[in-house]
């Protein structure tokens, strides 16, 4: 699957592409035809166990940014957190995005070293707007905060952010995001992470996720 990014194309100055298996013949031709033509920068991620796919990125000058876990939460148990309040936004200073944007340490933008962190910074301010001002549901402690949508039964994490550490925030706004899909008759709960995010990774387990699969994370740009 190849398709246009328009909301990357923002920061990167340029047309933005995501390619997701099965990459077709047809959809390798034609990214190469971009990538001929025009500057370009295109993301994939695929299965770490997916060496074919991985293969063909390599030899198309993609490089391999890092590799990202998929948890889920099958709410069997779920633990309450009276103080986080559920809500369909949340107000921050722009400040407050910038700070949260700057937190963001691992994440596959700010791993990539041919992306400044400047624009990596200036990408996830203006998701994380997104995300606050109404296009997901919001579970907050403060500042603190994760975001989320349901789709077809599944909870999908967002964004999870916590700028006030050390006293097991993320945690607690993990088990209010799990109280509340519990209660609300869905399934389970999908998050996708890096695995270089390792207090994210803790918070995860600690709130009773598991480990799904791996993705392999590329970035091409020329």
């Amino acid at each position: 699957m190849l398709h246009a990014v328009e909301f990357d194309q923002t920061f990167f100055q340029r047309p933005c592409y995501r390619l997701r298996p099965t990459v077709t013949d047809a959809e390798w031709s034609e990214f190469d035809r971009l990538a001929r033509e025009i500057s370009i920068f295109a993301d994939l991620k695929s299965p770490a166990s997916d060496l074919e796919t991985a293969s063909d990125a390599l030899t198309r000058s993609f490089r391999k940014i890092c590799t990202q876990v998929e948890l889920s939460h099958h709410l069997t148990k779920v633990d309450s957190a009276d103080r986080v309040v559920v809500t369909d936004s949340l107000a921050l200073a722009n400040d407050e995005h910038r700070a949260h944007a700057e937190h963001f340490l691992t994440s596959r933008f700010r791993q990539d070293p041919h992306i400044p962190s400047e624009v990596a910074n200036n990408l996830y301010a203006a998701w994380i707007a997104n995300s606050l001002g109404g296009r997901k549901r919001i579970a907050s402690l403060g500042v603190n905060f994760c975001s989320f949508d349901d789709k077809d039964g599944v909870r999908h994490i967002d964004l999870l952010s916590v700028l006030d550490k050390g006293r097991g925030y993320a945690t607690e706004l993990l088990r209010a995001v799990a109280s509340d899909a519990k209660s609300s008759g869905l399934r389970k709960i999908l998050v996708t992470t890096e695995v270089e995010n390792e207090p994210a990774m803790k918070a995860y387990r600690a709130a009773g996720f598991e480990i799904e699969s791996f993705n392999s994370v590329f970035h091409f740009k020329n």
